[in-house]
């Protein structure tokens, strides 16, 4: 794992700051001006952008370089980054602004940031050190982005400031041609103000263990893996750090700091497509002990949200978008797949109304009628699974004459997660597959499931056997009898809600059979 190289380092807004932006004229009543000074590590005068933030209301805006500003009378937290070489020095200070005045930064006074654990084989590879201010970002997170050995602070005390750090530790001499077998993800937040001996070790023992399992799903994959923490209340998210995975399927040991929220995000890169798998919103919190991650597990197809419908006064819009994704491991899933060819048509009884290779948007009657969306996604040439993923979408809906937005539509997606695949998501000839499946609707269809058939076939969808479908608490669960010979499954699934929608979903190559 390799940090980004540090160049030129701009303070810009914090995105997790909401702040009032219109500057303060200079000809206003009862303002100062303030002015940043800063002297590098090297003695020499330096004329550093800053960034300021009134402490009380959270309010904040950019101090130029070499220039000041005029702000009204108040406290204020002010931030920079001092660069001196390749070293990078943080100095944040909270002043009282009654006259104007001028804030010294000394490089010089700074605290280099160091992480340890007790593994003599790991070296920090990534380092990510910020200011927190109220516990909000004063500088954005990506500005941040620290050199791993040459990170300095200066030393601060103050209520309404704490240095948040991230440390990437990785075996020694490892690389993207030679991914480590491990990741260490140490995170440290000192309140009070900038700390005088930034020095923090760890043990292995007190860390949370999470074995990453990366799956892959087509031949000449690799893999990526990005991770930032924050605190479980969100508040001041660091930034993504990368690691390398190399070539896939691969298991990755990540230790991480216990009982924070982490924030993951995979890749997986191959001739036929690159995905990017995130659960942005459902981040895990773990506590010390031993988890499991397991990523770019087969069934791919639509996710939980992949067609989705609104309806806009007198218009109708559909959106089939992640029609070929892996199943979700929460509900908040994200993810996308490129080189995907997708269609979509939509049908008033038999009157071909739209089509096209993405969204469609059509003018409806108010009187409520049946519509009839057909999608299909294709994978390129070479790919191995869901090479095919099509769906028969039917589903009730009508215009509204007053403009206004008036929800979604209910379209049925079925999400397969089977059991016992192999990290090249294959079952074994002649073997027994458990698949669990859920049916989802929209997010605002409270109707249940009145049926559901489930197929399956091994020669690529020209025959079709049917299943025996059973409920097991809040979803269904097929059993499929994988062929003698090495191939594929596919898997088609009709189904009907109590509004009288239904949905014919069908995945092409679902899983393998070797």
């Amino acid at each position: 794992m390799h940090s980004r190289p540090l160049r030129a380092v701009t303070l810009t807004l914090a995105a997790g700051l909401s702040l009032g932006l219109t500057a303060v004229p200079a000809e206003a009543a009862a303002t100062h001006a303030l002015a940043v000074t800063a002297i590098g590590r090297d003695g020499a005068a330096v004329k550093p952008g800053a960034y300021l933030i009134d402490v009380r209301t959270g309010q904040g805006r950019e101090v130029p370089g070499g220039r000041g500003v005029r702000v009204r009378a108040g406290t204020y937290a002010v931030t920079t980054l001092i660069e001196t070489g390749e070293a990078l020095t943080l100095g944040t200070r909270v002043v009282k602004v009654t006259r104007s005045q001028t804030v010294a930064f000394d490089a010089r006074k700074g605290r280099q940031v160091r992480f340890s654990v007790d593994d003599p084989t790991a070296e920090v590879t990534g380092l990510n050190v910020l200011p927190l201010v109220n516990g909000e970002w004063s500088v954005n997170p990506i500005s941040g982005w620290s050199p791993p050995n040459a990170t300095y602070v200066i030393p601060t005390t103050s209520k309404y400031v704490s240095l948040a750090a991230h440390a990437v530790l990785e075996r020694r001499g490892s690389g993207a041609e030679n991914p480590s077998p491990y990741r260490y993800d140490l995170v440290r937040v000192a309140k009070g103000g900038i700390p005088a001996t930034p020095v923090y070790r760890s043990k292995r023992a007190d860390l949370a263990r999470v074995d990453v399992h990366v799956r892959s799903f087509d031949n000449g994959q690799t893999g990526g893996m990005d991770l930032r923490a924050s605190a479980p209340d969100n508040r001041g998210w660091l930034t993504h750090m990368h690691t390398e995975l190399g070539a896939l399927p691969r298991t990755v040991v990540s230790y991480r700091t216990p009982g924070l929220r982490w924030n993951p995000d995979v890749t997986i890169s191959g001739p036929h497509g690159n995905a990017t798998i995130s659960d942005h919103n459902d981040d895990p919190t773990y506590k010390k002990g031993r988890f499991t991650e397991t990523w770019g597990r087969a069934v791919w197809g639509p996710s939980r949200n992949g067609v989705g419908g609104s309806i806009d006064g007198r218009y109708l819009h559909l959106t089939p978008r992640s029609l070929i994704c892996q199943p979700p491991r929460t509900v908040n899933q994200d993810c996308g797949l490129s080189g995907v060819t997708k269609s979509a048509r939509l049908y008033r009884g038999t009157t071909l109304l739209a089509q096209g290779k993405g969204d469609l948007r059509v003018k409806i009657p108010t009187r409520a009628a049946w519509y009839t969306l057909k999608v299909e996604a294709r994978r390129p040439a070479g790919a191995l699974l869901s090479t095919r993923v099509a769906a028969t979408l039917r589903f009730k809906a009508r215009g509204y004459d007053d403009g206004l937005g008036h929800g979604g539509v209910s379209a049925l997606t079925t999400v397969y997660a089977p059991r016992g695949l192999d990290a090249r998501n294959h079952a074994a000839r002649g073997s027994l597959t458990s698949v669990p499946l859920t049916v989802k609707g929209h997010p605002d269809s409270r109707t249940t499931l009145k049926s559901l058939v489930v197929e399956a076939s091994a020669d690529g969808g020209r025959t079709w056997r049917k299943l025996a479908v059973k409920r097991e608490g809040s979803h269904w669960v097929v059993r499929v009898r994988n062929p003698n010979a090495a191939g594929f499954v596919s898997l088609r699934a009709t189904a009907k809600d109590g509004t009288g929608a239904t949905s014919v979903q069908t995945i092409t190559n679902a899983y393998g059979v070797r």
